[in-house]
């Protein structure tokens, strides 16, 4: 799992406690400057974690938009999190540089956004997360340097792979309106091999177990 730096500096640093489903997560302290602690890694469902009032910290990166129920994965999350511990949740974040393959694609998304209510957008999250007794206690932005740069030939075929999550679960209506469209878009801009930015600003927010 890898873990943005700004969120490593905001959250604790030194007590982050990953529940992970591969090997990378046995080294996850050495690998990201932290020290080697003895902690215990354990495989288990997002929705029926293991233990309770146990973890001090825990860090959802990229994982609330890939699960059917945002608000059960959250009420796990704090039922293990001891009284006072962290939540560090980061989403897919926005482009940082405005380009015409970066409308398309943020189009096509809001589209999709407003047919398909979620309850972990941005500003339903918080108030989720208070149900289940997080607090939210920091929300701040930083950059994301991993994400390369798009031609509209390699959007379009990233979209007609359904590359990502948001495209996994339409139906064939829902491709039809939506994303047919979003397509002959892209395929319709100039400079179809030309890269256009890419680079992105993503949000973390911070919530502490009462």
């Amino acid at each position: 799992m890898a873990v943005p730096p700004a969120v490593r500096r905001h959250s604790v640093a030194r007590v982050a406690t990953s529940v992970n489903f591969d090997r990378i997560a046995h080294r996850y302290d050495a690998t990201r400057g932290g020290e080697e602690r003895g902690r215990r890694v354990a495989a288990a469902l997002a929705d029926r974690l293991p233990g309770e009032r146990l973890i001090d910290a825990s860090l959802a990166v990229h994982v609330l938009h890939l699960v059917g129920d945002p608000g059960a994965v959250l009420g796990e999350l704090a039922r293990v999190l001891r009284p006072g511990g962290r939540l560090a949740v980061v989403g897919g974040g926005e482009l940082a540089r405005p380009s015409d393959v970066g409308a398309v694609l943020r189009d096509l998304r809001a589209d999709l956004d407003t047919a398909r209510a979620r309850e972990d957008r941005s500003g339903a999250l918080p108030a989720l997360a208070a149900t289940h007794g997080l607090g939210l206690v920091e929300e701040f932005t930083f950059p994301r340097e991993e994400r390369g740069i798009l031609s509209p030939r390699e959007a379009a075929d990233q979209v007609e792979a359904r590359v990502w999550s948001h495209l996994w679960d339409l139906d064939d209506v829902m491709w039809a309106r939506a994303v047919v469209p979003a397509l002959d878009r892209l395929r319709a801009l100039p400079d179809q091999e030309r890269p256009r930015p890419g680079d992105r600003i993503s949000t973390a927010r911070l919530f502490a177990r009462r």
